[in-house]
């Protein structure tokens, strides 16, 4: 039987610590995503149960006014308010906070 397992776009995966290989933190930038952010959030949910993963989704949010933060909370994911504007600054600030050890971008675009 053939089961389709979602995939993230992946821009950028680093280990800092093969002990924590399958601790990731899926990290997604947002800004205004209200229309796609939740199912964004439920993919990386049901990769990491369809996947030997156990880790967070962290959504980095740069002053989002169309309810992204409470969407994101409402389907599991952690937010954290990045308050400095712009792309740089969202991923950075998406980084530092991650619980995990190894780090998955993914990227919407």
């Amino acid at each position: 039987m053939h089961r389709s397992i979602p995939t993230l776009d992946v821009y950028f995966c680093y280990n800092f610590s093969m002990k924590q290989k399958n601790k990731p933190s899926i990290i997604m930038p947002c800004l205004n995503e209200a229309e796609t952010l939740e199912t964004c959030i439920n993919k990386a949910n049901l990769f990491q149960n369809l996947n030997p993963i156990q880790g967070e989704v962290v959504i980095a949010d740069n002053g989002s006014t169309d309810g992204s933060r409470e969407l994101a909370a409402k389907a599991g994911a952690r937010v954290v308010n990045i308050h400095r504007k712009g792309y740089g600054s969202v991923v950075m600030g998406g980084i530092e906070p991650a619980k995990m050890k190894s780090l998955l971008w993914e990227c919407r675009q």
